[in-house]
């Protein structure tokens, strides 16, 4: 018999085919990112240009899969929704230690932005050891911009 766990994993697999997704540390909340406090989350394009954001995979799972969900509950699996347009941007990938004592790490991280009329808005920064897996998620992110910039310019 299979463990519990692969069981999950392949449930969400089908609706994660064809879509960008992964996981990393985030700040969401005005309150994680007043206490920089990074906590894991699971991000998946589920348009071409809404990037979602849980708390875990098995949310997202539960998010898709499940009819019977009331907005509210569907409202806290998901963390966060951003419909990604042309004033939206990505800071440059820098890395720096994050942490106390023992617990220091160094991190790769960056923010998507929001600019407005008054200066650009942090939106929601993501971290990770890995770069790679940082690149990923901002250059998806940076492709769905650039998308409606171009089809912003054509319009004239």
């Amino acid at each position: 018999s299979k463990p519990m766990r692969n069981m999950v994993q392949d449930n969400v697999t089908p609706l994660l085919v064809d879509k960008v997704h992964g996981e990393c540390l985030s700040r969401i909340s005005a309150r994680t990112m007043l206490t920089k406090a990074w906590k894991p989350c699971f991000w998946v394009f589920d348009t071409p240009s809404v990037l979602m954001v849980f708390r875990e995979r098995q949310h997202y799972r539960e998010y898709g899969m499940n009819p019977f969900l009331d907005d509210d509950t569907r409202g806290y699996l998901q963390k966060k929704r951003i419909e990604l347009a042309a004033n939206y941007r990505c800071t440059p990938v820098t890395r720096k230690p994050y942490g106390h004592g023992d617990q220091v790490q160094m991190l790769y991280h960056f923010t998507i932005e929001e600019i407005r009329d008054y200066g650009a808005v942090p939106i929601i920064k993501f971290a990770d050891r890995e770069l790679d897996v940082l690149e990923e998620i901002r250059k998806a992110v940076h492709t769905v911009v650039y998308d409606a910039r171009v089809r912003r310019q054509s319009k004239g």
